[in-house]
Order: structure tokens, then C-alpha cells, then sequence
């Protein structure tokens, strides 16, 4: 948040881009924890903030390393607390790969891609903000493309959720 300002925000809006929130600590131990957890404390604060200095409010949240780590509970705080949490079905483990290895995330991504074929469900693919990633994102996006996928940006107030984990009150 802290490298941008609101006419850098205002803009990524206005081009489609949808901005949702991630923590602070990305700390799986505090976040998750079975006492005292920090996940809504850390996703209304980061909420809250970015709204001060974006002037753009978002309820959007990716949970670090995905919502399988949230209890009921949080779930449901979650939601209550206007929150709309959003997984991926496509991790390209962009992560685990260090330099040079963009044909990896391209074959992981494809395999994946392919198990999906046939289905109507829409895709949504994990990437993180690394090199190799950018490298192999070109590669991706034309394999997408020929196959017939289109790309789009989530929003809040969409029907897709992808949710590893389910409100049992739903």
C-alpha cells in the first residue's frame, strides 16, 4: 500500500483492475492461530487503511495460503464483517520454482488447465509477483487465450466464490 498513491489506485480502478486485500503479516501463526487469531483484526485494519489512503473501500480478501486455514468461526466473522473471500482452483507454484524456471509454472499451469477442460467452471489462477512469473505470464496468457478463455476481473459483488473452506450457514 505504501508505494502507490490515490490517483495511482484511481487509475488501476478505472482501467478494471480490482484491488483486494491480503494481511499484513502474511503470518500463517498469527493469522490462524488457535487462540487470539489476527485474521479479521489484520483484514479490517488493512481495510480500513487502505480506505484512507485510497479513498477506495474493498471488501475483497485473499486469504494467505487460502481459506482452508480459517475456522467456522472466522468464516462467519468473516462474513460478517462484510468481508467476500475469494481461493484460486489453479496454483501455479510460481513459488516454489526459483530462477529460470518459467516452463515449469507454464507445464504446471497447462495441466491443470486441461484438467479443467470440458467444464464451465471459470478458472482462477494463483501467481505471485515474482520474476519467473512475469516471464512465464506471456506463455500463459496465449495458451489461455488459444484454448478460448477470456479474462476478467472479480468483483466483490460477483456469485463466483472459489472457497476451499465453506460458511456451514450458508
Amino acid at each position: 500500500m505504501k508505494n502507490a498513491d490515490k490517483e495511482t489506485y484511481q487509475r488501476m480502478i478505472n482501467s478494471g483492475f480490482v484491488i483486494g486485500l491480503h494481511s499484513y503479516t502474511h503470518n500463517a501463526k498469527k493469522l490462524y492461530r488457535k487462540k487470539d487469531p489476527t485474521f479479521i483484526h489484520e483484514m479490517s485494519r488493512e481495510r480500513d487503511d487502505f480506505e484512507k489512503l485510497s479513498g477506495i473501500r474493498t471488501n475483497l480478501i485473499r486469504a494467505p495460503y487460502g481459506s482452508t486455514y480459517l475456522t467456522d468461526k472466522q468464516i462467519k466473522e468473516t462474513k460478517q464483517n462484510g468481508f467476500r473471500l475469494v481461493d484460486w482452483n489453479i496454483d501455479s507454484n510460481d513459488w516454489r520454482y526459483g530462477s529460470g524456471n518459467t516452463e515449469r509454472i507454464y507445464q504446471n499451469v497447462l495441466s491443470q488447465v486441461n484438467a479443467y477442460e470440458g467444464s464451465n467452471e471459470p478458472l482462477v489462477i494463483l501467481f505471485h509477483e515474482h520474476k519467473n512469473t512475469l516471464d512465464a505470464l506471456p506463455k500463459v496468457i496465449k495458451m489461455l487465450r488459444d484454448k478460448g478463455y477470456v479474462f476478467q476481473a472479480y468483483h466483490e459483488n460477483e456469485t463466483l466464490h472459489q472457497n476451499f473452506k465453506k460458511d456451514p450457514n450458508l
